[in-house]
C-alpha cells in the first residue's frame, strides 16, 4: 500500500471573485472553509482584461438581460461597471467574513481571469472559485475560467457550484494512488466527519481490485475510528460518478488530482456535470 502524503495544513484560503451574481455562493463556501480551519481569507478581484479590450472599440452595444434593455458599451460605461462590482465585492467579502469572525483581505488585479486567478493560488492554501452561472432553465454553464484553474492551479482548488453550499457527505474518490490517500485525509482535514458519516468511492478496474482497495481503506480509517460507507465503480464514466454522488448524497466529492482512474477528459466530464461542488487535492 502506497504512503500517503503529509498530513495539510491550510492557514491562507484564496477566493476568486468575479464579480458575477453567483460569487455570493462563492463566497459562502469559502469563508466557512476559513472559519472551519481557523485560516485566514483572501479575496481577489480581477479587472478582465478582455472586456476592457473590448470596450475600447469604437462600436459595442450592450443587451442587458432578462430585460433586453441596450446600452453603448464603452470604456467608460465599462469602467463605472467594474468600479460598481470591485465595491459590491469587497463589501460582500467584508460582511461574509466578519459574520464568522475570520480574518481576511482584499486586492484586485488586472489581466485574464484564469491567469489571475492560477497566480493568485500560489499564494494561498486552497483556491476557492465558482464553477460558472446558472442558465434561466436551470442548468449550470462550467465556464472557461473554471476549466482552466481547476487544471492549472499550484494548490487545491475547491470547485463551488451555482446554489450549492458546503453540508451533506464528503464522497473521496479512492483508486489506490498515492494521490487518493491524499484526497482520502483532505475529506477528513477539510470537511471532517458529517454527524459521523463519510463516503468513500473506489475506482477499480475489476471487482477483485475493488475489494482489496476496500480493505486497504477500512483499515485506515479504521485507526481514526472511522467506519465509511463504500460505494464501487468499476472504470466509471462521468454519469455514473454522479449517479453514484447523488446516490450518497454526496455535499462535496473529493478528488486527487493526479488520479489515474480520473484521468484529465473523465475529471472535466464530472466537474461539468456533477451538481454537488468538487474538492481537486493537490
Amino acid at each position: 500500500m502506497s504512503r500517503p502524503a503529509p498530513a495539510f495544513d491550510v492557514r491562507r484560503i484564496v477566493v476568486a471573485i468575479d464579480g458575477s451574481p453567483e460569487a455570493t455562493d462563492v463566497l459562502e463556501a469559502a469563508a466557512r472553509f476559513a472559519a472551519r480551519l481557523h485560516a485566514e481569507l483572501e479575496g481577489v478581484f480581477v479587472r478582465d482584461i478582455n472586456l476592457v479590450r473590448l470596450a475600447s472599440l469604437p462600436v459595442g452595444r450592450e443587451i442587458q438581460f432578462p430585460t433586453g434593455q441596450g446600452r453603448d458599451f464603452t470604456a467608460e460605461a465599462l469602467e463605472a461597471d467594474i468600479r460598481t462590482r470591485e465595491f459590491a465585492a469587497r463589501r460582500a467579502l467584508a460582511a461574509v467574513a466578519e459574520r464568522v469572525h475570520v480574518e481576511y483581505s482584499f486586492r484586485t488585479a488586472q489581466g485574464r481571469l484564469d491567469v489571475e486567478f492560477v497566480t493568485a493560488a500560489g499564494a494561498g492554501d486552497l483556491l476557492v472559485v465558482g464553477s460558472g452561472s446558472r442558465r434561466p432553465w436551470g442548468a449550470a454553464r462550467f465556464t472557461h475560467t473554471a476549466r482552466e484553474v481547476a487544471e492549472r492551479s499550484p494548490r487545491s482548488v475547491l470547485i463551488s457550484k451555482p446554489g450549492a453550499l458546503l453540508g451533506g457527505v464528503p464522497l473521496v474518490c479512492h483508486d489506490g494512488s498515492i494521490g487518493s490517500w491524499r484526497a482520502l485525509d483532505a475529506g477528513l482535514y477539510f470537511f471532517g466527519l458529517h454527524e459521523g458519516r463519510l463516503a468513500v468511492l473506489i475506482l477499480a478496474d475489476d471487482r477483485t481490485e475493488a475489494e482489496t482497495l476496500r480493505a486497504q481503506v477500512e483499515a485506515r480509517l479504521a485507526e481514526r475510528g472511522v467506519s465509511p460507507r463504500v460505494l464501487y465503480g468499476v472504470r466509471p464514466r462521468a454519469p455514473e460518478v454522479c449517479r453514484l454522488a447523488g446516490e450518497a448524497g454526496a455535499g462535496v466529492l473529493v478528488m486527487a488530482a493526479d488520479c489515474p482512474a480520473l484521468d484529465a477528459p473523465r475529471r472535466r466530464e464530472v466537474l461539468e456535470a456533477i451538481a454537488c461542488p468538487v474538492l481537486i487535492v493537490r
